[in-house]
Order: structure tokens, then C-alpha cells, then sequence
């Protein structure tokens, strides 16, 4: 999903492509694709190293967008509940739930409909 440009609307900025005028202002609780790679580079790899039963930070996770926001300096926010998974070598637990955290908006693509984001509400 792009972030929000420049572009008519309230506030002069308007919401990513595929989303209705007026989310910014409403709750949405749309089914969205969180970007790990995106919130989370990878460190230098001189800096990084393996831990077996850490988070898997890497890829897109099933996430649910409660509703848009704007930043002090004018930049979309998308407010999501997501889980982060635990590295495959650590399969025992669900993973750490993120509720309701605000993340840029170019960190969230739409879902498609028939993924199920009821866990996350």
C-alpha cells in the first residue's frame, strides 16, 4: 500500500490508495498485511546474529486496521493489532500479540476479504 500524498481532502493529504475518503475518521476494522521487514530492518550484519526462540521479524503478518490517524508533522498512521511470531525453532508458543499500535501507513497493505483477523480484536 502507498503512503498518503499530497492531494485534496481535509487536512490537504489523502488516504492510501484502496481505501474509501473518510477512514481517517471512522473506525475501519479491515482485515490488512503488516510489513515486519518494513517496521523492523535488518540490523548490519555485522551487528546481527541468530537467536533461536526470538521473534521472526521478517515477512508480512495478518494484522486487523481498527482506523487511520494523522501524525503532529501530517503523516498517515495506520492503528493495527498484529502477532509476531517466534522463530520457527520455538513453535510452542502463538507469539507476541500487538494491540492497537500505531505503525506508518506504508507498513500495512489491504488483506484480502477471506483473511480472518478475529483473534486480533
Amino acid at each position: 500500500m502507498e503512503s498518503p500524498d499530497a492531494a485534496g481532502g481535509p487536512g490537504s493529504a489523502r488516504l492510501p490508495r484502496g481505501y474509501a475518503r473518510g477512514e481517517g475518521r471512522r473506525p475501519v476494522q479491515r482485515p490488512v498485511w503488516v510489513d515486519l521487514d518494513a517496521l523492523f530492518p535488518s540490523p548490519p550484519e555485522d551487528a546481527a546474529h541468530l537467536v533461536p526462540d526470538g521473534l521472526e521479524l521478517t515477512g508480512e503478518v495478518r494484522g486487523l486496521l481498527h482506523y487511520w490517524a494523522r501524525g503532529s508533522d501530517g503523516r498517515w498512521l495506520a492503528v493495527v493489532s498484529f502477532r509476531v511470531p517466534y522463530r520457527p525453532d520455538n513453535r510452542n508458543s502463538p507469539g507476541l500479540e500487538v494491540r492497537w499500535t500505531p505503525v506508518p501507513a506504508s507498513t500495512v497493505r489491504r488483506g484480502p476479504a477471506s483473511v480472518s483477523a478475529d483473534h486480533l480484536r
